[in-house]
């Protein structure tokens, strides 16, 4: 990874011994968490040893983690969605704690999101299922093309109301426009129709806006 110039969140977290320190953080933080004295229980040392190997390379640093994939290691855990939410905030905090700005905390929020799918298996064959059902696409059922266009433009309409978020979406009108356009194409691609906007374009199109 650092070879491949995907070192910066690695090297604005302090390196390896920043984020070693981070972890010992976070599952500090994490063995107080009610939410999670299910899934952590006497198992902190060898998680926390783990997650800083995980972490390191996932965040730009050198190459090391050899073991398990995160499904294998997590299959018999019973972890869902509302753990890996009380994992995710409590690392917030650690990096909160740590004194990280908020673009920082952000995007490393972000970098480690995609990780949900693989932890999840069971989540991940229960979206397979929810996106094509009786043979027809989530995009289908919900009416198709037509349907979708009028919900994002319904959806844009509330979110310029809103005053918890207007801020984001009170542009001039062709950049209303554009951005209403590129929600659909994500949206129609998450709900198994053709993949018109690439989810990688995600993160950098939101730099910068202290989401």
């Amino acid at each position: 990874n650092v070879e491949k110039g995907k070192d910066q969140l690695f090297k604005r977290l302090g390196n390896s011994e920043g984020i070693t320190s981070l972890v010992d953080m976070w599952f500090n933080i994490a063995k107080s968490d009610a939410r999670l004295k299910d899934v952590i229980g006497e198992s902190l040392e060898k998680m926390k040893a783990g997650a800083t190997i995980y972490l390191v390379e996932l965040l730009g640093g050198p190459k090391a983690y050899k073991g398990k994939s995160l499904g294998e290691i997590h299959r018999n855990l019973d972890i869902n969605d509302y753990h890996f939410d009380a994992l995710i905030a409590d690392l917030s905090r650690a990096l909160l704690g740590a004194g990280h700005p908020d673009n920082l905390i952000d995007e490393v929020m972000v970098t480690i999101e995609p990780a949900r799918a693989e932890v999840l298996e069971k989540s991940r064959a229960a979206m397979d299922s929810v996106l094509m059902r009786d043979g027809k696409s989530l995009l289908e059922r919900f009416g198709g093309d037509m349907d979708l266009e009028t919900a994002v433009e319904g959806m844009y309409d509330k979110a310029v109301e809103d005053h918890r978020v207007r801020f984001h979406f009170e542009k001039a009108k062709a950049k209303q426009r554009q951005v209403r356009r590129k929600m659909y194409q994500y949206i129609c691609g998450q709900f198994g129709g053709p993949q018109q906007y690439d989810p990688k374009q995600l993160r950098p199109a939101h730099y910068n806006m202290n989401i």
